[in-house]
């Protein structure tokens, strides 16, 4: 998961871009920047990116075409990038095993496991003392768009099929 070894092309198709061009523009027009992978190319491109940071890329697109804009898309998703989540643990986890919940007044948070989705649910509906009355809110179920990325690759999960 931590090996750059995909190219940004691979990386496109994985996580749902339209082509590797509107990729590109969002990393030359530094509406994302690298997080991990190989160091840049002298286009400021990454070389190569690493399965975490697709992931990243694909939630980042999933609140993209929900009419987010790039940067806060990027930014948002970020801790999926910076290994602040157990993706090995995640991909076998059930469809709704660990969401996404993305806020335009607050950003993004990953919620899992299904203990603290039930308080943090109940935020979004319901409003709560610690996060005000409710708001517009994006909940994005991850441990799918995980799969996706994993059969778009090829990859295959330790005692599974990756997908």
């Amino acid at each position: 998961f931590d090996t750059p070894k995909f190219t940004l092309s691979e990386a496109a198709k994985a996580a749902g871009y339209v082509s590797v061009s509107t990729l590109r523009s969002y990393y030359q027009r530094r509406h994302f920047f690298l997080v991990g992978g190989m160091p840049p190319t002298g286009d400021g491109l990454p070389n190569q990116v690493r399965f975490r940071d697709i992931v990243h890329l694909a939630v980042a697109q999933r609140l993209i075409g929900l009419g987010v804009r790039p940067n806060a898309a990027f930014v948002a998703t970020l801790p999926l990038a910076q290994q602040q989540v157990d993706l090995e643990r995640i991909v076998g986890a059930p469809d709704l095993g660990a969401l996404f919940i993305w806020q335009p007044d607050t950003g993004g948070k990953i919620v899992t496991p299904a203990e603290q989705m039930c308080v943090a649910l109940a935020d979004v509906f319901y409003g709560g003392p610690r996060t005000g009355p409710s708001r517009p809110s994006v909940i994005i179920a991850f441990a799918p768009i995980i799969r996706a990325v994993l059969r778009s690759l090829k990859i295959k999960m330790p005692g599974g099929d990756g997908g």
